[in-house]
């Protein structure tokens, strides 16, 4: 099995320090950003519901438009400030200088016998009090 991943890394805004990395660099946004990205507005899309759904209309033009899932190829699927790394790195000690030796880009040996394997749950549901001042009471859902 080869162990190289086919990793994207989903962005509504250019990440320049990504773009020299052996990344597939996706646009999300309806808004152009840069040649070097790819753009899930093409062929079968969503990207009219990007506003609603975020990352999630490249998934449903990858899994429309390339899907290619074989016993021997990784997809992954990152995001301009969540990635994978080769171990587990406290957010305070992340450095933008070191992100080259520790992003994930191939799966380790120990991990190669897996299908698949999925982040730590991320909390969503808890707004943030700076966030209700700024944006108002339009962050909560009508009944």
């Amino acid at each position: 099995m080869d162990n190289k991943i086919e990793m994207y890394c989903l962005t509504h805004k250019r990440v320049n320090f990504l773009e020299d990395f052996n990344y597939n660099l996706v646009n999300i946004s309806s808004k152009p950003i840069s040649t070097k990205y790819l753009n899930c507005d093409t062929q079968d899309n969503i990207i009219n519901k990007e506003k609603y759904y975020a990352e999630l209309t490249f998934h449903y033009w990858y899994w429309k438009n390339k899907i290619n899932i074989t016993e021997d190829n990784w997809i992954g699927f990152c995001q301009r400030r969540r990635f994978w790394t080769k171990s587990k790195i406290p957010e305070s000690q992340i450095k933008k200088s070191q992100i080259k030796k520790n992003l994930l880009m191939e799966i380790p040996k120990e991990l190669s016998n897996f299908e698949s394997f999925l982040c730590e749950p991320v909390n969503v549901n808890k707004i943030k009090k700076m966030k209700i001042i700024k944006k108002g009471f339009n962050l909560f859902p009508r009944m």
